[in-house]
């Protein structure tokens, strides 16, 4: 079980400023972490957005295939029931477009909570929050690294944001 050093900050621009001179010190970005109790609207992303979301693309792609298959559900359906519905059509356009949307929207969901979860990395069941800190129900920001090797030259550097 590592140890980690928890880093304790009341002002979100001190913690951005914080998270810049850990990388500096050559923490790699995945090793430090940003815990809050509730979101902090000026810190848009504590570590620059590193990783471009692909959930619309996603999302799109799920009501595509969503629209197919209602389509073929739709479609498959009456021809392996052939009703006689004398000069009406055997797949009706008006009944088939309700079934086609609902099942478009149900997929375009779908894959954005499956993409959504994915990028998240949740649930994560490897890495079972060691690293969790009880100071962040105090209302304050906590950067969490990893201890080790460099824990005196972190706080010697952090004692300047702190």
């Amino acid at each position: 079980m590592s140890t980690h050093l928890h880093l304790r900050f009341d002002n979100a621009g001190k913690a951005r400023r914080a998270v810049g001179a850990l990388e500096g010190l050559g923490i790699a970005p995945a090793d430090i972490i940003v815990m809050s109790g509730e979101p902090f609207l000026e810190l848009d992303d504590p570590l620059g957005a590193r990783h471009p979301s692909h959930i619309g693309l996603y999302s799109l792609a799920g009501g595509i295939i969503g629209c197919v298959a209602g389509f073929l559900l739709v479609y498959m359906t009456a021809r392996s029931y052939p009703l006689v519905t004398s000069a009406m059509p055997l797949v009706p356009p008006m009944t088939t477009g309700i079934i086609v949307y609902e099942t478009t929207a149900i997929g375009a969901i779908l894959a954005t909570l499956l993409r959504m979860l994915w990028e998240a990395k949740l649930p994560d069941y490897r890495h079972l929050r060691e690293d969790y800190a009880s100071e962040i129900d105090e209302g304050t920001l906590v950067i969490s690294v990893p201890g080790g090797v460099n824990e005196e030259r972190i706080r010697t550097v952090m004692a300047q944001y702190m």
